[in-house]
């Protein structure tokens, strides 16, 4: 999981880079995501596979349900993935506050 995490940087590293130097384009953005996407496969797959040597039988249901859980709440073990953070609620102009 560390060696995806080391693949991977260069890729995100290179954007920046890119940009500070002018020569960003679109294509350079897709060839990171379709590369860092590859990568976030073979994150989560070794996370899936390591979980049973690093608990005992009897706590694989548990570390299971807790591994999915993590994932399904946006927090899962990938790299690169976006928390899904909640946005404020906001009234916009003329909007009733239907109160008496």
């Amino acid at each position: 999981m560390i060696t995806c995490d080391i693949m991977s940087s260069p890729f995100y590293a290179s954007l920046p880079a890119s940009a500070w130097a002018g020569e960003l384009a679109i294509a350079q953005v897709i060839a990171v995501a379709l590369a860092a996407g590859s990568v976030s496969v073979l994150f989560t797959t070794a996370s899936r596979v390591l979980l049973p040597s690093l608990v005992t039988p009897e706590e694989l249901i548990e570390g299971n349900a807790k591994l999915q859980g993590g994932a399904a709440a946006g927090g899962g073990p990938e790299p690169g993935r976006p928390v899904m953070a909640p946005r404020p609620f906001r009234r916009g102009p003329g909007a009733s506050d239907n109160r008496v």
